[in-house]
């Protein structure tokens, strides 16, 4: 019990001074633009807490960043360097309220920073403390201060500058290169962060922080922050390309000072003072690190050397503190190895927060792409799929209707092949007819002809008797003879049915002359023929089929007595039953087995399918989680984007002017350098309490 009731009493004392360092952290931050001497304080204090911490928590154990190697080696080569110092005193003095600050920042933020919720509790307070300065910046430019005889003005050349803004900074030009990193860092959470409200705020802060740069009228400031912007927005996001190229166009428009001041650097460049004062220090800084390449003049012993290398001749009054070149004043003071060793750090940490990916966002866009991939292959798929099945159909329904043409061509063949059957079929029926007619007609013409010359051989004779036997006529046997003679004709009738019984049975009593049998046979003929036409196209038009042709002429043999026209003398008779089905057009036989064509496929036509598994799309995979769940890493990953774009700026700026001399920036530099290193460092899912915080 006692040892548990420890336990408890120990973690609460840990839990404590995690709140107390944090807020000593907290502090720090927010007082390194305001008040740096408290800054200081609070570091003092955090270190304390951070030390004791280390002493009583067994789980809190001492972390190695990435950069520890470079910083150790700065820190040693520029102790060294206060032995080569004219002044010892004063670099040793020096040495350790700079550098010594510089290395405990480093330590605070390194080893106190481990969760995500104390990344954006350390940016919301250096973001409060830049809300200050650029209120008190725009205070002093509406208000006004005069600052005509600060040093950093070039009242001959610029005249109308008599109120430069500084705000709680020394002068305008290391005001303007702490707005620039804040700038930057903005521009950084801006381009990862979601939400349209929080992303119009950081607009709002981004255009005010530019606004108060303009009022520093720091040139190599402006230009700087205009080819950040500029790059960044050609490559990455026209908009805010547009948005930099609009607000400098309305600054320039708007303030005829600014714009002067800009153009000088190009117009003005020989009665410039400043431009020319920076190229005769440069030439100076040069003659110094040839004469001390290896440990340099000594820590802050830039301005007591100077003098001996004066080749612009300002006057023993003037006083320059640093070689307005932070490349070359690092080697002057540190020698050329001390300076590689921080140029070692600065790059380093400008790559690592430039570059760096927040290990679950990685992960989770990994998911995303992967998922977006599988999806887009699915979709290939089902594409592919459709496409091949669409062409399957279009090929069977291409198939189907060259099989319903050629099915219907020889439909239409076999029908004319039918139809001319039946054409050559009723032409030999009706050549066979003429011809059994045209034989008939001859041999009734010879029997005719052997009759009456019989009739008259009998005649003769009976005449020859009748005159040998009574030579003298009557008048009775002259009307006799006359009866006779007109009536020849009924004789041969009665002797040819007696000799002939079965031809007269179908005959007709009363002979016809010759030409009206013609005449009878060619209306017959006619009358066929028409009453054929007129069953054909009384009938169905289905062409006859071969069964039906067969069974036609079968018909036609079996009943070819019954359907032969009589004739009697010359006078041919047909059947009734022809004659009725010639009138009511069924001569035709029924179609019974005719084969069926398939009509052309058409679009309303629904044929059915056999069942075809269907291609399932794929089920979209959300990765993307809630806002108030990835929006810590979010803003951590465009944090170390921001301060990336800020070490970019100071080393833009260090061109023409050395910001890391002053003790308040140097501060910041270290405390982003440190918060950099940090952020990898991060573990992959934080506590879900912490999420918490960013709702």
């Amino acid at each position: 019990m006692d040892q548990t009731i420890n336990v408890f009493v120990q973690r609460r004392r840990v839990l404590q001074l995690e709140t107390w360092i944090m807020r000593a952290v907290m502090a720090e931050a927010f007082l390194i633009a305001l008040w740096p001497t408290g800054a200081t304080m609070a570091l003092m204090f955090g270190i304390l807490l951070w030390l004791i911490r280390l002493r009583i928590d067994d789980d809190f154990h001492f972390r190695h960043l990435p950069f520890d190697v470079p910083i150790g080696v700065f820190v040693l080569l520029s102790a060294v360097s206060v032995l080569v110092s004219p002044d010892l005193g004063f670099s040793f003095y020096n040495f350790y309220n700079l550098v010594g600050v510089y290395g405990l920042t480093y330590l605070l933020i390194g080893q106190n920073i481990r969760t995500r919720r104390q990344v954006k509790r350390l940016v919301a307070a250096l973001g409060a403390s830049a809300v200050l300065v650029v209120l008190y910046g725009f205070y002093q430019y509406f208000v006004g201060i005069d600052t005509s005889e600060m040093r950093w003005v070039d009242g001959e050349a610029f005249p109308e500058l008599r109120k430069r803004v500084f705000s709680t900074w020394e002068n305008p030009n290391i005001l303007a290169g702490y707005l620039d990193a804040a700038i930057c860092v903005i521009l950084g959470i801006f381009t990862k962060i979601k939400g349209r409200t929080r992303r119009i705020a950081l607009v709002v802060g981004m255009v005010s922080l530019a606004a108060c740069l303009a009022m520093t009228y720091a040139r190599g400031a402006c230009l700087t922050m205009a080819v950040i912007l500029g790059v960044y927005g050609l490559f990455k996001d026209r908009r805010i390309l547009l948005g930099c190229i609009a607000a400098g166009i309305v600054l320039l428009a708007v303030d005829s000072a600014l714009y002067e001041r800009i153009v000088s650097t190009y117009t003005k460049f020989e009665t410039d003072t400043s431009s020319q004062m920076r190229l005769a220090i440069w030439e100076s800084t040069i003659a110094m690190i040839e004469d001390h390449p290896f440990f340099g003049v000594g820590w802050g012993a830039f301005w007591m050397v100077y003098p001996a290398y004066d080749f612009y001749l300002q006057g023993a009054d003037v006083k320059l503190v640093h070689a307005h070149n932070m490349y070359l004043n690092y080697i002057a003071e540190i020698g050329i190895a001390g300076a590689l060793s921080f140029f070692w750090y600065f790059f380093g940490t400008m790559d690592v927060a430039l570059t760096y990916k927040d290990p679950k966002l990685l992960e989770e866009w990994r998911l995303a792409r992967e998922a977006e991939e599988k999806a887009r292959l699915a979709a290939i798929e089902a594409e592919r799929l459709a496409r091949e099945k669409a062409e399957e159909e279009r090929r069977k329904a291409e198939e189907e209707r060259r099989r319903a043409e050629e099915e219907k061509r020889k439909a239409e063949e076999q029908r004319k092949k039918a139809e001319e059957e039946r054409l050559r079929r009723e032409e030999e029926e009706r050549r066979q007819a003429a011809e059994a007619i045209h034989k008939k007609k001859q041999e009734l013409r010879e029997k005719f002809v052997k009759l009456c010359l019989q009739a008259i051989a009998q005649k003769e004779n009976k005449l020859g008797t009748q005159a040998e036997t009574e030579p003298t006529e009557t008048g009775e046997t002259k009307e006799a003879g006359k009866a006779e003679e007109t009536a020849p004709e009924d004789n041969i009738e009665q002797k040819t049915e007696t000799e002939a019984p079965a031809a007269g049975e179908d005959r007709q009593k009363d002979a016809v002359p010759e030409p009206e049998a013609e005449k009878l046979q060619e209306t017959s003929v006619d009358e066929e023929n028409e009453t054929s036409a007129e069953a054909d196209s009384q009938g169905t038009g289905e062409p006859d089929e071969p069964g039906e042709q067969e069974g036609r002429e079968e018909e036609n043999t079996s009943t070819a007595g019954a359907h032969e026209p009589a004739v009697q003398d010359g006078i041919t008779e047909e059947p009734a039953s022809m004659e009725e089905d010639r009138l009511t057009g069924t001569e035709e036989p029924e179609e019974k087995d005719a084969p069926k064509t398939e009509a052309e496929p058409t679009g309303d036509v629904v044929r059915e399918k056999p069942d075809e598994p269907e291609q399932e799309a794929p089920e979209p995979v959300d990765h993307i989680k809630e806002l108030r769940t990835w929006e810590p890493h979010l803003f951590c990953e465009g944090v170390g984007f921001g301060i990336g774009l800020a070490f970019v700026s100071v080393a833009l700026n260090g061109l023409t002017d050395d910001l890391l001399f002053n003790l308040p920036t140097s501060m910041l530099l270290w405390m982003l350098a440190a918060l950099a290193a940090c952020l990898p460092e991060l573990p992959m899912e934080d506590d879900p309490d912490e999420g918490k915080l960013f709702r």
